[in-house]
């Protein structure tokens, strides 16, 4: 069995958000109307604030397993990563939630999805 060890590094997370921003985010947003942000990375386990802004063709399954892969592979403080948690809000919609998401506050949450980088990692 396997053990992984996980620095405990102090992460500035809004430097992280808005290098993941200049880099990616803006992509996703000018593309598909979704916009990401990390809420915080513990054992191992990335935490994503997903903000839908137009109605995507896509389903959450795809979107979340396109932005859990982006996270990682363009943020190598994130690199060691073995899963990632997602959760979605409504940006169509609820014209509040953009409001409180701008505010620094997150409004109730549409839907939470999970993915695992390495699928053998299951019990």
């Amino acid at each position: 069995m396997a053990q992984f060890l996980f620095r405990q590094t102090c992460m500035n997370l809004n430097k992280i958000n808005r290098k993941y921003t200049l880099q990616q985010d803006i992509y996703d947003v000018v593309l598909e109307g979704v916009s990401s942000r990390l809420m915080g990375f513990d054992n191992g386990i990335i935490s994503l604030e997903v903000r839908l802004g137009k109605k995507s063709k896509r389903s959450l399954g795809i979107i979340s397993y396109e932005l859990a892969h982006s996270w990682k592979r363009n943020i190598p403080e994130l690199s060691q990563a073995l899963g990632c948690k997602l959760y979605f809000m409504d940006g169509v919609n609820d014209p509040n939630t953009a409001f409180l998401y701008q505010s620094g506050i997150s409004p109730a949450f549409l839907a939470k999805k999970g993915i695992l980088f390495y699928p053998s990692q299951l019990n």
